[in-house]
């Protein structure tokens, strides 16, 4: 009897174990009208982004890069994101770079006096001579989640402790 409380214990906090703590903000998904955006575009951003605090302040970096010649970059820009609801923000922000060819995006959050960069591998829009197109491009980054900070070896070191603790009681 005591064996099959011991076996279950460790099974207890092997399955406790696998349950992911998801600690940083995910971006799910991105929207940006145009889709294929001209130099001096004013383009429209819509991001859902996941795990946040109530008052995390989120904003959008945009780098206009020309790679017609020697990919010129200029200074990335910034704007601040409102918030449609806990998880949706929205930003407008106008192209300038004369000669650009795409836009590098990412997402910045400050949350409670931390900076924390949603880079990802970026995001990257290419511009179009003439584009008249106004749908979204669905530029989601395709993250499933997986990463943790590794709080559940917490769980599982303690499910080991308490198994051998039985297990050592029992040999007395």
């Amino acid at each position: 009897m005591k064996k099959l409380l011991i076996i279950g214990v460790i099974v207890l906090g092997l399955c406790v174990s696998g349950i992911s703590v998801n600690a940083d903000p995910v971006v799910n998904d991105v929207s940006v009208v145009p889709a294929e955006p001209t130099v001096d575009s004013e383009l429209s951003f819509t991001a859902w982004i996941t795990g946040l605090e109530e008052d995390d302040v989120v904003s959008l970096y945009i780098k206009e890069c020309d790679d017609k010649i020697l990919n010129v970059c200029n200074a990335p820009f910034s704007v601040l994101m409102t918030k449609i609801d806990d998880e949706n923000f929205t930003a407008t922000a106008t192209l300038e770079f004369d000669t650009a060819t795409y836009l590098d995006y990412w997402f910045e959050i400050e949350s409670n006096g931390e900076t924390i960069d949603i880079m990802d591998d970026g995001y990257t829009i290419r511009y179009t001579e003439d584009s008249s197109n106004g749908s979204p491009n669905g530029g989601g980054n395709d993250d499933d989640g997986d990463e943790t900070p590794g709080f559940e070896i917490i769980t599982l070191f303690a499910a080991i402790v308490i198994g051998a603790i039985i297990f050592l009681k029992r040999k007395r």
